[in-house]
């Protein structure tokens, strides 16, 4: 079973294996961006994913890209402030965030993403 330990000791190969395979890692949202008319990405998350999205923003601003990042129960509850064209990503470590899923589940019953 792993834990926080066994975590840290695979972050430095896990990072490595990142950088080596950006390309094809991020070749599927490059076309996304190229194939639709996007003008931002909604980033949802919570903890260490809320984290590291807020993060990103000054990456993806350098790039042109506008973030904005929710905590998802504020972004069910009080933010709407994005577009229809605007991409909207949860963000979970394991995939699995109840409060993450919850928030783009409703969001897509509420028809405002699809």
């Amino acid at each position: 079973m792993a834990n926080m330990y066994t975590y840290i000791k695979e972050q430095g190969d896990v990072l490595r294996d990142i950088v080596e395979k950006r390309k094809d890692i991020l070749e599927p949202v490059v076309d996304l961006f190229k194939e639709n008319h996007i003008d931002g990405i909604v980033a949802i998350g919570s903890g260490s994913s809320y984290n590291s999205i807020t993060s990103s923003r000054y990456f993806c601003k350098n790039l042109g890209i506008e973030v904005k990042t929710y905590f998802p129960y504020s972004f069910n509850h009080y933010e709407q402030l994005f577009s229809k064209d605007s991409l909207v990503i949860g963000i979970s470590q394991t995939g699995s965030s109840a409060g993450t899923v919850d928030a783009l589940k409703e969001q897509r019953m509420k028809e405002l993403i699809h």
